[in-house]
């Protein structure tokens, strides 16, 4: 999987201007592939320091090592919330901030989203 697998094409370059998440942190739920792994990309490109995160450990180690040296990856199921406070505290090491969320991974209850 590349860039340009995920995009479409063009890996979407940025031009130096356009690097608007510099020095920022972002983590990205769902990020091993698909919209999540696009968002990851873009973020990086345009400056970001990004974890990933999502239950598939591989398919992580594989996006995260496409993704460079501005990737790091966790292993985290939404669904419980102390692996989720254990990501965010993964996801702000190298900054000390957590910035960004792309919360592109989900869960369902089969609950009424109202309840009466």
């Amino acid at each position: 999987m590349t860039d340009n697998d995920v995009l479409g094409g063009d890996s979407g370059a940025v031009s130096g201007r356009e690097r608007r998440f510099v020095g920022r942190a972002a983590l990205v739920t769902g990020g091993g592939s698909g919209l999540g792994f696009a968002c990851a990309s873009r973020l990086i490109a345009e400056g970001a320091s990004v974890t990933i995160c999502g239950r598939d450990e591989e398919k992580l180690k594989k996006a995260g090592d496409l993704l460079g040296d501005n990737a790091q990856t966790v292993v985290c199921d939404i669904s419980d919330e102390d692996a989720v406070a254990n990501a965010v505290a993964v996801a702000t090491q190298r900054t000390g901030r957590l910035d960004h969320a792309v919360v592109n991974a989900g869960f369902g209850t089969g609950a009424p989203v109202i309840a009466h």
